[in-house]
C-alpha cells in the first residue's frame, strides 16, 4: 500500500490560483484509480513559494526523512517551490530517499531521464515567472518613485505619508523635534548607546542601539546636496535625481543594492550636521573593527528567551557592564502596534552572572542519572495538537452554521453574521499555523528520542570548554531555547 502525501499551497499574493481544496480534490481524485494507498495532506495557505520556510512543508520534509511516505504529491511542481536552487535540492533530497514526486496535471513520470528533464524545465520556468514578476514590480515601483512619491515599504522614525490631488502618497517628516534631537545629541556625546539612553529617558521609542544608528544613517532627514549626494554614493548607493535641497527616499538597501532618489519632502537636518555625524560614525566603526579580536563573545546570545513574551533577550551594554534585556521591552512604538503592549519584564540580567548560572545547570547535567531525568520532563512539556484540531473543527461548525442562517437573511441583517465569519476564519488561520507548528514538535520530540546519547556527549564536551566561540557553537548543540526568569531566578532548558 502507497503512502501518499499531498502538499499544497496557496499565496495570499496571487489571484486566480488554484485554492486549497481544489489542489486537494484533484489530487485526491488523481490517486483513486491507482490502488489501495493512505493519504495525508499538508497544507500551506498564506505561503509564498520563493523560499522553504513554510510550516506545512518542513512537517512534511521531516515525516519524509522518517520513511512515513512514498510519494509526495503536488498540483504543479511550483506548489513545492518556485525557486530552481531549492526545487532541484528537495528533488535530490527526495530522490536519495526513495521517494516519488508527482505532479498531477502535468502529466509525466519523474523516475524517467524524459520525466525528470520535464521537471527540471517547467521548475525553472516557475523560477524564472517568479523572477520576472519580481522585477516588474520593482521597476513600476522604481519609476514612480522616482517622480518623488512613496511607493510603500516601512516608513522611516518619524515619518509619515499624505495623499495628494494626483492620488499618489508622499513622504513627511512629522516628528522634526525627534529627528533633529538625536542628531544633537550623538554630535554631544559621540556614543550610539549613550544617545539611545537619552532619547529613552527623553520619552522617545527607539527600540534598540541599532535602530538608533538606523535613525542616523538614514538620508530620508538630511537636504539634498552635491556633497550629500557624493558620500552616499561613494558608500555604495545609487543616485538618482539632482540635489536640490529636497530630502532623499532610500529604497533596495536589504537587497545590498540602495538607492537613493531625491523626493519631493522638506528635509529637518542640514547636510553639514548629518556629514558630521557620518564621519563620526565611521570612525567609530574603525575603531570598533581594530577592537574586536580582543571584544568578548557572549556565547548566550539569541539562545536566552524572556519567559513573559517568549522573545529573544538581547546584549546591551553601558561600556562597562553587559546585560541581557527582552527585545519586546525595547521595542518602539510603531513596532508594538503590531505586537502589542509592551512586555512587563524590565529587567537587565547581569551577563556574567546568568552566563555563570548556565555553565552551573550544565556541569550538573554531567551525572547520566540528571540528565535522563531533566530530558524526560521537558520532552512531556510539548503540547498536544489534539485540542487546537478540535478548537479549529469547532470554528468550523459555527461558520457553516452561520452561513446558512445569512441565505435567509436581508444584507443589512446578515452584516453581523459576516463580521463574525471572517473573525473565526482569521482565527482559523492562526490555529492552522499553531498547528503546523504542535505537530511539527511533536515529529521533532519522536526524532529527538535517538539523540539523547549525542546531546548528552555534546554536555560532556560543553564542560571541558573554556574557548567562548566554541561554548557558542556547542550549547546550540545541546539546547533549542534557554528561558531565563529574573523574578524568580530560574534557568529553564528545552533540548533540541
Amino acid at each position: 500500500m502507497n503512502k501518499i502525501a499531498i502538499y499544497t499551497r496557496k499565496s495570499v499574493y496571487v489571484e486566480n490560483s488554484e485554492s486549497i481544496e481544489t489542489q486537494i480534490t484533484l489530487c485526491k481524485e488523481y490517486f483513486k484509480s491507482k490502488g489501495d494507498c493512505t493519504i495525508e495532506v499538508f497544507e500551506d495557505e498564506g505561503f509564498s513559494g520563493k523560499n522553504t520556510n513554510r510550516p506545512a512543508f518542513q512537517r512534511m520534509m521531516k515525516e519524509v526523512k522518517l520513511g512515513n511516505f512514498d510519494v509526495v504529491a503536488v498540483y504543479k511542481v511550483d506548489r513545492i517551490a518556485r525557486n530552481i536552487v531549492d526545487f532541484v535540492k528537495i528533488y535530490d533530497e527526495l530522490e536519495v530517499l526513495d521517494v516519488k514526486l508527482i505532479s498531477i496535471t502535468e502529466g509525466f513520470d519523474p523516475s524517467t531521464p524524459m520525466g525528470r528533464m520535464l521537471m527540471m524545465i517547467l521548475a525553472s520556468f516557475a523560477d524564472m515567472e517568479r523572477a520576472n514578476i519580481a522585477q516588474r514590480v520593482k521597476d513600476n515601483l522604481l519609476q514612480v518613485a522616482k517622480k518623488g512619491a512613496f511607493t510603500g515599504g516601512k516608513l522611516p522614525f518619524g515619518c509619515t505619508t499624505e495623499k495628494r490631488a494626483d492620488g499618489k502618497s508622499y513622504l513627511i517628516i512629522s516628528d522634526i523635534k525627534m529627528i533633529q534631537t538625536a542628531f544633537d545629541i550623538y554630535l554631544e556625546t559621540g556614543n550610539l548607546y549613550a544617545t539611545h539612553k537619552k532619547m529613552i529617558e527623553l520619552g522617545y521609542s527607539i527600540a534598540t542601539k541599532l535602530s538608533m544608528k538606523g535613525l542616523l544613517t538614514n538620508p530620508s532627514y538630511c537636504e539634498s546636496t552635491k556633497e550629500v549626494s557624493y558620500y552616499l554614493k561613494k558608500n555604495g548607493y545609487e543616485i538618482v535625481g539632482n540635489p536640490n535641497g529636497n530630502g532623499y527616499m532610500t529604497y533596495g538597501c536589504r537587497s545590498g543594492e540602495p538607492i537613493a532618489i531625491v523626493g519631493k519632502h522638506k528635509p529637518c537636518i542640514p547636510a553639514t550636521q548629518f556629514l558630521k555625524v557620518q564621519n563620526l560614525l565611521d570612525i567609530n566603526k574603525e575603531r570598533a573593527k581594530k577592537s574586536s579580536k580582543d571584544s568578548k563573545i557572549h556565547w548566550l546570545s539569541t539562545l536566552v528567551k524572556c519567559p513573559v513574551c517568549g522573545q529573544n533577550y538581547i546584549l546591551v551594554n553601558n561600556g562597562k557592564k553587559s546585560y541581557y534585556v527582552c527585545t519586546n521591552r525595547l521595542q518602539s512604538a510603531g513596532k508594538l502596534k503590531d505586537i502589542g503592549e509592551k512586555c512587563k519584564n524590565s529587567a537587565y540580567v547581569d551577563v556574567p552572572k546568568l552566563e555563570n548560572g548556565v555553565k552551573k545547570l550544565v556541569l550538573g547535567l554531567n551525572d547520566y542519572e540528571k540528565f535522563i531525568d531533566s530530558y524526560k520532563k521537558e520532552r512531556l512539556q510539548i503540547k498536544d495538537s489534539v485540542k487546537i484540531q478540535e478548537s479549529i473543527n469547532n470554528n468550523e461548525k459555527i461558520i457553516n452554521g452561520l452561513v446558512d442562517k445569512i441565505l435567509v437573511l436581508s444584507t443589512a441583517a446578515s452584516t453581523p453574521l459576516l463580521n463574525k465569519i471572517e473573525q473565526l476564519t482569521e482565527e482559523n488561520s492562526k490555529l492552522k499555523l499553531s498547528l503546523e507548528i504542535e505537530k511539527l514538535a511533536e515529529i521533532e520530540n519522536e526524532v529527538a528520542k535517538g539523540n539523547k546519547e549525542y546531546t548528552y556527549n555534546n554536555i560532556l564536551e560543553f564542560s571541558k570548554l573554556e574557548n567562548p566561540e566554541e561554548m557558542k557553537n556547542k550549547i546550540r548543540l545541546i539546547f533549542k531555547k534557554i528561558i531565563y526568569d529574573p523574578i524568580e531566578k530560574k534557568i529553564k532548558i528545552e533540548y533540541l
